[in-house]
C-alpha cells in the first residue's frame, strides 16, 4: 500500500511540476498582444524505470545533448525508478547512475518506489 501511494504521488508530483512550468508560459503569452517572433517551441523529453541498466546511458547522454542543441527551449524529466538491482547499483549503490544522470542535466525527478531499495536514510 505504502508503495502504491508514492507512486501516486511521484505522478501527482510530475504533473505539478508540469503545471508550474507551463502554466506561467501559458499565462505570459496571454498577457502579451503575440507575434510570431514571440512564439517558442518547448521540446520535452521524458524518461522513467532505467532501473540502472547503465549500459544505454552514454547513447541517451549523446542523444539528450543533440535534442538541446538543436532546441535550446527543451526539459529533461525523469519520473523515477532509476536506482535498482543491476550489479551496477549493487556494486556503487546509485552513485553511477547519478554521476550520468548529472551530466544529462535533468531538469526534473520525481521519486519512484525504487529509489528507496536500500531504506530510508535521514540527513544527507
Amino acid at each position: 500500500m505504502r508503495k502504491k501511494n508514492l507512486l501516486r504521488s511521484s505522478v501527482v508530483t510530475m504533473f505539478l511540476i508540469l503545471a508550474l512550468i507551463i502554466g506561467p508560459m501559458e499565462f505570459l503569452a496571454e498577457e502579451s498582444m503575440s507575434t510570431e517572433e514571440d512564439h517558442f517551441t518547448l521540446s520535452i523529453m521524458h524518461m522513467n524505470d532505467t532501473h540502472a541498466h547503465l549500459d544505454p546511458m552514454p547513447k541517451m547522454v549523446t542523444a539528450v545533448k543533440e535534442v538541446r542543441k538543436e532546441n535550446p527551449d527543451s526539459l529533461l524529466l525523469h519520473a523515477g525508478d532509476v536506482f535498482s538491482g543491476t550489479l551496477y547499483f549493487n556494486e556503487f549503490k546509485g552513485q553511477a547512475d547519478l554521476a550520468l544522470m548529472n551530466v544529462m542535466d535533468i531538469d526534473a525527478m520525481v521519486f519512484g518506489n525504487h529509489e528507496f531499495d536500500l531504506g530510508e536514510r535521514e540527513g544527507g
